[in-house]
């Protein structure tokens, strides 16, 4: 009958398990044991003291173990939510000469798909370390934690780096330094601290992705290489794990250590350096910048290209802070101009140059200055100066005022994530003749991408105060349609990738024209960036779009040659 099948199912499934020294063990999805085999009751028993009994539930009966619960809870979560995977570690970690093992994790499923547990096969295979391969391990292994360590990860990096060329991805490095690590050591010595890392290194290795490499470089310090994943996600991955480890807590006697980290995330672009070490130490300059600008947080930027050394950098990070201190960048406005209809008034873009260094030394473009600014966490105090010059030379330039209908700035990713922008530009526009309406925000597509929450707060803030905003560099991305019908902007600025064959390229005629309506319907004004040619012109015109930018338009000029209009009157010259 069906119970007596039942029951000799069972018996074979235990002898089954009981023939291998490898530890068996099946629990359901509220990690009550199901099943398990002599090998794990045995190892159970060692690491914990008393022997695992069938149907109790793991994490009530580790509640005496609070840091290898949290972890082993971790895993069984994960293996609730893959197929399978496999990792190398100890089974518990609060003795250090517990054998290694390699864990296969397998999730159960029922006949309907729907998840009602998982299994663990673990193999020793300390045995195997202590061979011939031994040696190789240690090379390449951090001693404490058992992850990769810096000269391995440095190998691996550098392999990506060889193979990117031949492959479309984006890649990024992440830099973790933990804040305040000293005083654990001081608090708790040397062995308890070995032994937070290692619980602190199997958390961490549950959280990331299979694909991508974790390794401690010293002390306090670790590495992860995010490898083809888009900048958005890389970003979610980088607070996720300053995330994990701020609410890790470990507990030593009758102590809770926790700390945070700070981050450093360097995405690396086709341009990137070659050199691992280089982009390694870019990466701790973020995370320095972090830890300078309040701990807990990570610092992004983009690698900087090869054409931008280290001694160039700190020159160029020199000029920056020089032209910040005394109050002085170089500005200069680019015209838009209307194209499918005839507008009044100016409408302009502010655009930025940090002046050289001395009166006969070219400036310096955002291509330049940009990424040592994002590097060194100054590309917000850029923005709020570049708005405050512009605000001041426009203030005595009030003769402008009738005419100015349009002034842009662009924001850097500081600013739209900072809490406090919107307050400053309204106190900014309190003192000034113009109205609000004549200012816009430009936000880049890629930021709204990453952070359409956070945009779209800023987005409702700027209107409250009266000033528009901009989405600019919209068609970069599938994404383009989506926010250009959904995001609360007043104005659509179209990538120039999907300019540069607008008049022969029958696909960005339709990408155009399909963001124009769009953006129509949603009752926006669409703007053409990088109108180079008579050719272009002419297809702008006629997919109707509203505005255009570019060389064959208006070339930039220094904001001081902004001029309102002369008139003549009998009693002499007014503007000009």
């Amino acid at each position: 009958n069906h119970t007596l099948a039942r029951q000799q199912a069972e018996q074979m499934l235990g002898a089954t398990i009981n023939a291998t020294n490898d530890l068996v063990v099946a629990v359901d999805h509220q990690l009550n044991l199901l099943h398990f085999n002599r090998a794990f009751s045995r190892q159970f028993e060692l690491t914990f003291g008393f022997r695992p009994q069938s149907g109790s539930n793991l994490s009530a009966a580790l509640q005496g173990f609070p840091n290898e619960r949290r972890l082993i809870e971790r895993l069984w979560h994960r293996a609730f939510e893959r197929d399978s995977f496999v990792v190398e570690m100890p089974m518990a970690q609060q003795h250090r000469e517990l054998p290694l093992y390699e864990i296969h994790y397998q999730r159960l499923t029922n006949d309907q798909g729907d998840v009602i547990g998982a299994v663990h096969v673990a193999r020793d295979i300390s045995d195997r370390l202590q061979n011939s391969s031994s040696s190789k391990y240690r090379v390449q292994h951090d001693p404490v934690t058992g992850l990769m360590n810096r000269k391995a990860f440095l190998g691996r990096l550098q392999r990506t780096l060889e193979h990117k060329p031949r492959r479309e991805s984006s890649d990024s490095l992440l830099y973790l330094d933990l804040d305040g690590f000293d005083h654990f050591n001081e608090i708790a010595g040397s062995g308890t601290c070995d032994r937070y890392l290692r619980e602190l290194a199997g958390n961490l290795g549950v959280k990331i992705r299979q694909r991508d490499a974790l390794a401690r470089l010293a002390g306090d310090t670790f590495a992860l290489l995010i490898e083809n994943c888009p900048e958005a996600r890389a970003r979610k991955i980088a607070d996720s794990i300053l995330e994990l480890i701020s609410s890790f807590v470990f507990h030593w006697q009758d102590k809770q250590l926790q700390t945070t980290a700070s981050g450093g995330l360097l995405f690396l672009d086709d341009d990137a350096p070659t050199d691992s070490e280089q982009l390694l130490t870019q990466a701790a300059d973020l995370c320095h910048t972090a830890k300078t600008s309040g701990r807990n947080r990570v610092h992004a930027a983009r690698a900087m290209s090869l054409s931008l050394d280290e001694g160039n950098a700190n020159e160029v990070l020199t000029q920056i802070q020089q032209a910040l201190d005394s109050g002085y960048l170089k500005l200069e406005y680019q015209s838009m101009r209307p194209v499918a209809s005839v507008t009044w008034g100016d409408h302009i873009e502010i655009l930025t140059r940090i002046p050289g260094e001395t009166p006969d030394s070219p400036p310096l473009t955002p291509d330049a200055f940009l990424p040592v600014a994002e590097r060194f966490d100054l590309a917000k105090r850029l923005d709020r100066q570049v708005i405050l010059q512009t605000l001041a030379w426009l203030e005595q330039h009030r003769l402008l005022e009738p005419r100015l209908k349009y002034c842009g700035f662009n924001l850097s990713l500081a600013s739209v994530l900072d809490d406090s922008f919107a307050d400053f530009m309204e106190s900014a526009l309190k003192n000034v003749s113009y109205a609000p309406e004549c200012f816009c925000l430009e936000i880049r597509e890629a930021h709204a991408t990453q952070y359409p929450d956070d945009v779209a707060v800023l987005c409702d803030s700027l209107h409250r105060i009266g000033c528009r905003v901009a989405l600019d560099g919209a068609g970069a991305s599938v994404e383009s349609y989506g926010l250009a019908a959904k995001l609360p902007v007043d104005i659509i600025k179209l990538d120039h990738k999907i300019m540069q064959h607008l008049n022969d390229d029958p696909v960005q005629q339709v990408m155009v024209e399909a963001l124009h309506k769009i953006a129509e319907a949603s009752g926006k004004v669409t703007v053409a960036t990088f109108i180079e040619n008579d050719d272009t012109l002419r297809k702008v015109r006629t997919l109707g779009i509203h505005y255009g930018q570019g060389f064959r338009l208006y070339r930039p000029r220094p904001l001081e040659e902004l001029k309102p209009v002369e008139v003549t009157l009998t009693t002499g010259k007014i503007g000009g």
